[in-house]
């Protein structure tokens, strides 16, 4: 028998294009000094490989960077990624926290945040595309428009 009505949660879950949470990270300077960066974290749909970090500093503008959901979620268990990003679950007195690497030209940053909210967050993002899902969410179109644009 077919039940009329609210779809169930496979349906409404399908619809989601995006999601989006608050997180506190701490940018750590050493062991006893860590300052605390409001920052968010949100995954589209229509970018279904990246997570986008942005982090409200105290700069005129946030600081937006581009994080692979694959190195995020490796990350939670074991350190992954490579060159300008990293990230490790945090051991010892770190225990139960997430220790992402920025990189830049200027200079290298340690950002510490809550593991378990990280997860609950990538736990969303599958239901916006299942893991190993992302290839049938990519604009091949757009992005071959992207890469033979002149100038």
């Amino acid at each position: 028998m077919t039940r009329r009505g609210r779809p169930g949660p496979s349906a409404r879950t399908r619809d989601l294009a995006a999601c989006s949470v608050h997180v506190d990270l701490y940018l750590v300077f050493g062991p006893a000094l860590e300052v605390l960066v409001a920052s968010q974290l949100t995954y589209l749909r229509s970018d279904p490989f990246a997570v986008r970090l942005v982090c409200h500093a105290d700069l005129a503008d946030p600081v937006t960077w581009y994080l692979s959901r694959n190195t995020l979620t490796v990350g939670l268990w074991a350190p992954a990624g490579q060159g300008d990003v990293t990230v490790r679950p945090g051991t010892g007195p770190e225990r139960g926290s997430i220790l992402i690497g920025l990189r830049t030209t200027d200079g290298a940053v340690e950002l510490r945040g809550c593991a378990w909210e990280l997860r609950e967050f990538l736990e969303q993002t599958e239901r916006v595309v299942p893991l190993g899902a992302e290839h049938r969410h990519v604009d091949l179109d757009a992005l071959i428009r992207q890469l033979t644009q002149d100038g």
